[in-house]
């Protein structure tokens, strides 16, 4: 990591010839967390060519304004989630399995199946987090199965 992200006159520069996206991917999302709350252009830049990080910023983006404006509940969540992308045909699979998610796992209790990769990693956290808030940070270490899929 060290010399691949460099403050310099209070903005970070990447060297992008030195990153690695599936080793440095965790401190990527969250510099393109800050640069998109400031300018979409930056993520919309650095994110082109590859709908998968495209997609992976949104849903995290979309998480850190929910967590900044509302009170956690994991109806919520789903429900915001559900109406954010409803209207995005990328994330139609994601959607239809968020529902499910939350009408059979959250309301009902029943074990479900998933097909989408980001459905999968959204019940993991939630999993993660009924269970100890700890256990949070340890999904972000768990995520990079998903990225080298």
């Amino acid at each position: 990591m060290f010399g691949k992200f460099v403050e310099k006159e209070g903005a970070f520069q990447i060297r992008v010839g030195d990153i690695d996206l599936h080793n440095d991917s965790a401190i990527i999302l969250q510099l393109m967390l800050v640069a998109g709350s400031v300018s979409k252009k930056v993520v919309d830049s650095f994110c082109a060519g590859d709908p998968i990080l495209k997609n992976l910023w949104k849903i995290l983006n979309t998480s850190q304004h929910f967590f900044l404006s509302h009170n956690y509940s994991m109806n919520g969540f789903l429900d915001h989630f559900e109406t954010e992308f409803a209207d995005e045909a990328e994330l139609s699979s994601m959607v239809l399995g968020l529902r499910d998610i939350h009408r059979l796992y959250v309301q009902r209790g029943i074990p479900i199946q998933l097909g989408d990769p980001f459905a999968v990693m959204i019940k993991q956290f939630l999993d993660a987090s009924t269970a100890e808030t700890n256990n949070c940070g340890l999904f972000w270490m768990k995520m990079k199965r998903f990225q080298k899929r």
